[in-house]
């Protein structure tokens, strides 16, 4: 879909706030009619839908984070977890490995990538986690040569 919009306006506001109501005029003003378009629902139930995602965007502090490569995933030993989370927001991108022991008690939570907020960017970075040994989680790339070592020390 082509959205003819200034898109300078966007990336010069400064605030969280204000990318947020940009956000939210544009979707309004050009994706929500082309939902009613084509929608086989009422367009009063698509508007209802695209309103309440964006109150979503707002209760989720304009954040949005998620599992990755099919996490989580325990050590050979079955003792620890290991999670890929990957966090978007306006500022940028983060993925983080987090790794819980048998109790649920987070023994490692380590930063592997901080990026840019645009998927086509930091996509090649959600690639698999593989458990290397008990002791130590490769995270490698499916699209690119990056990897990360995670050790449990």
């Amino acid at each position: 879909m082509l959205v003819p919009d200034d898109y300078m306006v966007f990336l010069e506001l400064e605030s969280v706030e204000e990318k947020y109501m940009e956000f939210c005029r544009v979707v309004r003003k050009y994706i929500l009619p082309t939902f009613q378009q084509y929608s086989s629902l009422s367009p009063s139930i698509v508007e209802r839908y695209v309103e309440e995602a964006l109150e979503e965007i707002v209760k989720e502090n304009y954040e949005k984070v998620f599992l990755v490569a099919k996490t989580p995933k325990k050590s050979p030993n079955r003792k620890n977890t290991a999670i890929l989370k990957g966090i978007h927001r306006v500022s940028g991108f983060q993925l983080w490995c987090e790794i819980y022991n048998a109790r649920s008690l987070g023994i490692v939570n380590q930063l592997l990538v901080e990026e840019v907020g645009n998927e086509v960017v930091y996509a090649r970075f959600l690639g698999e986690l593989k458990w290397e040994n008990n002791e130590k989680v490769i995270v490698k790339s499916k699209t690119s040569s990056w990897f990360s070592q995670i050790e449990i020390s």
